[in-house]
């Protein structure tokens, strides 16, 4: 690399934003528009054609200085360069502020049909974006990762409470018997649970939410049923699927009927309960983007009135 060049790396970005306000209006208009005396704006710009090697005004009518054919050549990239270095230090700034960081969050299929894709839809469209990175994971699994960092934000059905992890309910929902359309009762509206004693079951997993799993035990064996379960799964299109091919009854979430799989027919039941889908989150989060995330969130659950929008239940 030759010595001139050399130079022209050195240029000093005050000299530079002296040169486009001195091209684009005046020697005394760049000094008002810099706050700088007019000499500092001459010596600014005789510093930065030192570093150039060329000339880049004209100054033989010194009452009307124009630019050079190297002056016009560069002022167009020398604007170039400012409007990146002012984008590249507003981007060193939102990143400092944690807003360029993307959102990593967890959920449940039922959190994901319930309003989460609803959700990542606007963060793509909101101003500025959100970036959000989600990953499928089971209740247990979103706690253990919030806990470790890496997770901003989980949501999850009727979660237990860990220390240093905050939760806020979005939604109360309901929970269904699904069956299959030939069960004797598939025609009824609502199904007491106490006629369920001889049903074979497909069943949530304790491993994945024991305090989803314990809690609805508890409501059926408030009524005298004592479950006899066959199959266990943590996931909800699976137990559909099961009651789907006849393997028997399940309780799953009003948002799990969205899954319109055949031969398979959701009831109220006798008694109701609901469960909830709740946002959790570290006590420490002070992420800027998790914060925005979880404000649009509740901006979002606000505007609506309850979690099951569209589902058309049995």
């Amino acid at each position: 690399m030759n010595r001139v060049k050399t130079e022209a790396l050195k240029v000093d970005f005050l000299d530079l934003q002296a040169f486009i306000e001195a091209a684009d209006r005046n020697f005394q208009q760049a000094a008002v528009s810099l706050d700088v005396y007019q000499s500092t704006v001459s010596n600014r710009v005789q510093n930065l054609e030192k570093r150039l090697g060329v000339e880049l005004f004209n100054r033989e009518n010194r009452r009307q200085v124009t630019l050079t054919p190297a002056g016009q050549a560069f002022r167009e990239e020398a604007q170039r360069l400012c409007r990146q270095w002012e984008e590249a230090v507003e981007q060193a700034h939102r990143a400092a502020r944690g807003e360029d960081r993307p959102v990593y969050i967890g959920y449940t299929g039922t959190a994901l049909w319930s309003i989460l894709l609803e959700i990542t839809t606007i963060c793509r469209t909101c101003t500025p974006p959100l970036k959000v990175i989600s990953r499928d994971l089971s209740v247990r699994a979103q706690l253990r990762a919030l806990r470790a960092h890496q997770l901003d934000v989980g949501f999850a059905i009727t979660p237990e409470i860990r220390a240093g992890l905050q939760y806020k309910t979005l939604f109360a929902c309901p929970m269904l018997l699904a069956l299959h359309e030939d069960h004797p009762l598939a025609a009824e509206r609502e199904v007491r649970l106490s006629e369920l004693k001889q049903e074979h079951w497909i069943w949530f997993s304790r491993d994945a939410n024991p305090h989803y799993h314990d809690y609805n035990l508890r409501q059926c064996q408030n009524v005298g049923l004592y479950p006899t379960i066959d199959h266990f799964t943590d996931q909800p299109y699976a137990m559909v699927s099961m009651v789907s091919h006849g393997l028997g009854a399940s309780l799953v979430t009003a948002w799990t009927a969205v899954l319109k799989l055949p031969h398979v027919k959701y009831k109220r039941t006798i008694p109701a309960w609901n469960v909830e889908l709740q946002m959790v989150w570290r006590k420490d989060e002070y992420s800027t983007a998790a914060q925005n995330f979880m404000q649009l969130v509740c901006e979002t659950v606000e505007q609506r009135q309850n979690g099951l929008d569209g589902l058309n239940i049995d």
